[in-house]
């Protein structure tokens, strides 16, 4: 079975990342994984990055093949992050340990 999500139901990723926002730990709303990549794009400088392409969306999905660089499987969790030939400095967020 494929993964399947619906991106009218996320909330804006700058109000997943607020502790006091209802729904911020509601999975289906606030995935996690949306909060662990936003994480790595801000200390490895995405926003600098040759291709960064989706990653500061407020509403995409990460599974939605618009994040350049992501790959996710069929249960919607990150399997890849390829970001090579990227120009990415900074350093790894360690959130990034969190992903499944």
């Amino acid at each position: 079975r494929r993964f399947s999500f619906n991106e009218e139901q996320l909330a804006p990723l700058s109000l997943c990342k607020m502790e006091n926002f209802k729904m911020s730990k509601q999975e289906l709303g606030c995935p996690p994984e949306r909060n662990y990549l936003n994480d790595l794009f801000t200390a490895a400088k995405g926003g600098e990055w040759t291709h960064n392409k989706g990653w500061k969306s407020e509403t995409q999905h990460h599974c939605s093949s618009k994040w350049f660089g992501i790959k996710c499987n069929a249960k919607g969790e990150v399997t890849e992050i390829d970001l090579s030939s990227n120009g990415v400095s900074g350093f790894i967020s360690p959130s990034i340990g969190n992903l499944s």
